[in-house]
């Protein structure tokens, strides 16, 4: 299934980036965007229902591919990255990263999430 929203490579702007959804099971689609990490490998993120409602999770991908740039976050950066969490309405649980939609249409977390994930590899950039 493709659904695209707006146009636009610039995940700071009010629209959305352009997405594809890869159904994984029953109540799972892996999210394919424009945006990738800095070694060029795409960001994983997995809707997936939550409950009764729907979430976004990198499915702990994303501090994995950090733990193989650097095993440990110093102080200062995991200070950073609960600033990144916080600012873009985002958690960590169990090592996954996560937007909850939270009665939203998930299109409108997506950008959430992709800052979330691209601030968070920048950590080390």
């Amino acid at each position: 299934m493709c659904v695209t929203c707006g146009k636009t490579a610039d995940i700071a702007n009010p629209g959305c980036p352009e997405f594809t959804l890869e159904s994984m099971e029953t109540g799972r689609f892996l999210v394919h965007t424009e945006f990738m990490f800095p070694d060029g490998d795409e960001l994983h993120i997995v809707l997936r229902r939550r409950n009764d409602d729907w979430e976004l999770s990198d499915e702990g991908h994303t501090l994995m591919w950090l733990s193989y740039e650097e095993p440990s976050l110093a102080s200062a950066r995991m200070d950073i990255l609960e600033e990144i969490l916080d600012r873009n309405h985002s958690a960590i649980h169990d090592g996954r990263i996560s937007v909850p939609c939270d009665g939203r249409e998930f299109r409108d977390c997506l950008p959430s999430m992709i800052r979330t994930l691209m601030q968070t590899a920048d950590i080390l950039g």
